[in-house]
Parts: C-alpha cells; structure tokens; sequence
C-alpha cells in the first residue's frame, strides 16, 4: 500500500508560478484558506505579494494533470542580529487544495522546499503556524517575544509629566526617521525605503507617529484591533506621549505590545516598567539551513555578547556548531546540557535576536 506522505511524484509537479498563472494562483489561496475577502492575500500580504514577476517566481505551485493541489511559498529577506547579516527565507502560504488534502502533497512540498533552500545558500529559514506539523520536517520555537498589556490609566499614573502631542499619520510618516528608529532594534528584517514605503501602503497595518522635545516616535498597528500594536520604537519620552496619543485618537483604554526580549534596550525597559502584565512566546519556528556560513557570520556577535571569543572559534566540529548556534537562536535553555566539550559555553542564553510581525510571511 502507497503510504500517505509519499504521493506519486511522476502525478506532480512542482514549480515556480508564472505570472499568466498569478491570478489563479490567487484565487487558489483564498478558497485553501477560507478567505473572507478576495484576494486577501494581495491585499493584506502587499510586501510579498507583489505583481512584478520576481515576486510571483517566489511562489512554487504543485500541480496534478494541470490543476493547482497545493503551493507554498519561500520569501527571501536579510535578517540582521546584531552588525551580522543573514540570507534568511520566510516559507508562506503553505495551502493544499480541500478535497486534495491527507494524500502526502503538504509533505512532498514542505521536503522539496527544504532541498532548493540548501542548494540556493541560504542560512536560515522562518515559519509560522502549528509546531507539532513542521517540526517533523525541521522547524521548531526559538527565540523570545515580549507581549506587554499597557493600560491607559497606568500610563497617566505612572507618567503624568508625558508631553502631550499631536499624531503624524501613516501618510506623513517621515520615511528617515523611520528608517533611523527602526535600525536600533538590535535585530530585525533588513529594510530600506522603498521595503518601509510598501509597509505603510498595506492594508493590514496603520502607522502613527510623534514629534516632541523628547524626540521621535512611531508605531504599527492591527488597522481592524488598534488595541495591537505589533511594533514599537523611538525615544523613550516620546513613547510614551505616542501611546496616550494612540489610546485618545483609537478611544481604547488598553494595548497589547509586541517587542523583543532585550533588556539592555530602553524602550522594552520602559514598556516593563509601566506595564500591567506581560508574558513571553517564541518567535514562531526556524530551522538552521546551513550551520557553517551561520556560524561565519554569527560568531563575532556571539563574541561580543558573552565576552569569550577563544572558546567559540576553538569549536571546529559540526554538531557542536548546531547545538550552539541552537542555544544562542533560543531553541533550547540550557534544556538539552552540552556535552562535557561544551561545558564551558553551558551558561548560554539565546542572544535578543526578533523579527517583526510586519515582516513576517
């Protein structure tokens, strides 16, 4: 008996979309997702769902006899950690078609994927979505995320100095002060104006902004629940004048905040300090695609957060590679040990590293 996760390949194909079969493609989306709108994707996914052909080349589309079973995505992007740079791919809209699904296609792509990202370079690759289906195939939680709920009321209490400012619109944003806040998270998707003016243009976020004598500010947030501010940054002062800015122009008395874990950074200092409760979740799932050219460009930066360069240049094996690049990346705490070899690397603990749910795919 053929096993379910092994379809018939010679009955598939499997290939990059072209741009007559865009518009297809879709609509294939929207009905594999139970869409409520159409076109959802293009509209709320604007960054990587893009019309010109090298957009449309990186969705991969598995066909039988000519018909669309299933597609996925691999969106390329620049992580940055730190000063290093890192050639990354977001796998996205992973989608089989309702009455094709159980008969091995999501796993024949989800393999087919993570072969063409080996062969193409890349060093790292990120998903979302149900951990206990993509771990299998060698994605897992790392990282850490901060989500903080901030009221309104602990914001004047705590406060009550804050400079009161007008909002700058989504519109009116001005694109380097955007670009010079956004680049002091320690880690984030590598952006430039032209990334950041496709951001504001997308249907999905709103952005707002402030400009005081305590400096800049600006925020993104869920344009249907503007109680989501899903990324934050600025100036300390003005942070807070931007979020009671925020709570009168939305007429809500609370917030929920997404910001990295990072304890040298002021602005996660400041949203801990006048917070009302906040807790931490993963980063969603990556998966180490080439662990030598990681460990190239990470181990300065591993370097210089935990102060012993010797030992982690001394470490030429593979596997001993994996399992600290693992620890640093945040998939394990301290939880499985190191090895004897390792011990003197054991109090590791994962580096800041975040990526924006503005980014993700």
């Amino acid at each position: 008996m053929e096993r379910k996760d092994n379809p018939r390949q010679d009955e598939l194909t499997f290939e990059a979309c072209a741009p007559e079969d865009y518009p297809v493609l879709l609509k294939f989306l929207d009905r594999a997702f139970s869409c409520k709108s159409k076109l959802w994707f293009a509209n709320y996914m604007g960054h990587i769902f893009r019309p010109e052909k090298k957009y449309i080349a990186m969705n991969l589309v598995c066909r039988r006899k000519g018909a669309i079973t299933g597609a996925i995505g691999i969106y390329p992007f620049k992580l940055r950690i730190g000063k290093a740079v890192l050639e990354a791919g977001g796998i996205g809209s992973v989608s089989v078609a309702p009455e094709e699904r159980g008969k091995g296609i999501m796993s024949f792509m989800l393999r087919e994927v993570n072969r063409r990202m080996r062969e193409s370079g890349y060093d790292l690759s990120w998903l979302g979505g149900d951990r206990f289906r993509y771990r299998n195939y060698g994605w897992d939680q790392k990282g850490r995320t901060a989500v903080f709920r901030i009221k309104r009321r602990d914001v004047e209490r705590y406060r009550a100095d804050f400079e009161k400012t007008n909002l700058i619109p989504g519109s009116k944003v001005p694109l380097n002060e955007l670009l010079t806040m956004y680049n002091r998270f320690f880690s984030g998707a590598v952006r430039n104006k032209a990334l950041f003016n496709v951001h504001l243009s997308r249907k999905k976020y709103a952005w707002r902004a402030v400009k005081g004598s305590g400096g800049f500010a600006y925020c993104a947030f869920d344009r249907g629940n503007p109680e989501n501010i899903v990324e934050i940054q600025g100036d300390p002062e003005s942070v807070v004048s931007l979020l009671h800015a925020h709570f009168r122009k939305s007429g809500r008395h609370w917030c929920r905040i997404v910001y990295p874990c990072d304890e040298r950074d002021p602005v996660f200092m400041l949203l801990h300090s006048i917070c009302a409760d906040f807790l931490m979740v993963h980063n969603n799932q990556i998966q180490i695609i080439n662990v030598d050219s990681l460990w190239k460009k990470l181990v300065p930066e591993l370097a210089e957060w935990y102060g012993d360069s010797k030992v982690l240049t001394s470490i030429g094996n593979p596997e001993d590679r994996r399992m600290v690049l693992e620890r640093a990346l945040g998939f394990f705490n301290n939880v499985p040990e190191f090895p004897k070899r390792l011990s003197k690397l054991s109090k590791i603990q994962p580096i800041p590293w975040w990526y924006s749910p503005v980014d993700q795919v």
